[in-house]
């Protein structure tokens, strides 16, 4: 669907622009949305509102959750540090010999 579709199918479901804007807002914060035009499409035709997610207490300023109470999810890691897959690595065991591999 296009922006446009999109749009006239929330309005006709009654909704508004803030509603739009907080989809939006919804899924930029969140993470683990890997297709985000996906996720507002099928929010939009399920007639779904979400809340943008909220930073968490100074406690966990990495963290976010979704509304209070509510489960936490994890911040988004970082790079992958592949010196601990070399051997003498804490996970050198993953790979097993490299050098088997090139003969």
């Amino acid at each position: 669907m296009t922006p446009q579709q999109l749009t006239r199918l929330a309005f006709e479901q009654g909704r508004n622009l803030a509603y739009l804007e907080r989809l939006v807002a919804y899924i930029e914060s969140n993470p683990r949305f890997h297709s985000p035009v996906a996720v507002l499409t099928a929010l939009i035709k399920a007639n779904a509102d979400r809340q943008p997610l909220v930073a968490s207490p100074a406690s966990t300023p990495a963290r976010l959750t979704a509304r209070p109470g509510s489960a936490w999810l994890p911040a988004r890691p970082g790079p992958i540090d592949f010196s601990k897959f070399e051997p003498g690595g804490k996970y050198a065991y993953l790979v097993g010999n490299v050098s088997q591999l090139n003969s």
